[in-house]
């Protein structure tokens, strides 16, 4: 294209459209425009696949190879994962856990009593314990005489008697049937 002979710095209001002059400084950001109208309707897609419980297994490992249709769950009672075969392998989708139920109601508060255990062995023997306190003194009713007490007295359990002319004691024995004088 042949173009006119025109100076570097062209300052006529008419310039021609060819001619670019210097880069300017950045302007401002303007004001955010309105919303634009609703775009149409995207194509129904398919439906997705569904899965069916169908069983529930030991361990993975236990999962069978054949008879499967795809969709097929069955769940590993080891953890607790479901197992989706795709058509070609098992697939672990994880434990299958529902939100948690509300807290039951409180159980009795005495139930029957179980049967006894059996008897255990014997324990080994404990070590010496600390020796306890010591009591108070004790005191012994003695009866110095030369004839026995009244027999028919309020002595207590294990009065003492010193016979004085036999030179020998004798004790207050109070049994089921009887009290008397026991010599010891």
């Amino acid at each position: 294209m042949n173009r006119p002979f025109w100076p570097q710095t062209l300052t006529h209001p008419y310039t021609p459209s060819w001619y670019k002059g210097q880069k300017g400084e950045k302007g401002d950001r303007g004001t955010q425009g309105d919303q634009g109208i609703q775009g149409i309707q995207g194509v129904r897609g398919q439906d997705g696949t569904s899965i069916r419980l169908v069983g529930v297994h030991a361990d993975d490992s236990d999962l069978p190879d054949s008879g499967n249709a795809v969709g097929d769950m069955r769940i590993t009672a080891d953890t607790g994962d479901g197992w989706v075969w795709n058509g070609s392998i098992w697939v672990n989708v994880g434990q299958l856990r529902g939100p948690p139920g509300p807290q039951g109601d409180q159980g009795p508060a005495n139930g029957p009593p179980g049967p006894a255990g059996a008897q255990g062995e014997p324990g080994p023997r404990g070590a010496q314990g600390l020796p306890g306190p010591q009591g108070p003194p004790g005191s012994i009713n003695c009866i110095v005489d030369d004839a026995p007490p009244w027999v028919g007295g309020d002595h207590p359990q294990g009065s003492l008697w010193w016979h004085s002319l036999e030179g020998r004691f004798y004790l207050w024995f109070i049994d089921v049937n009887s009290a008397q004088w026991v010599e010891i």
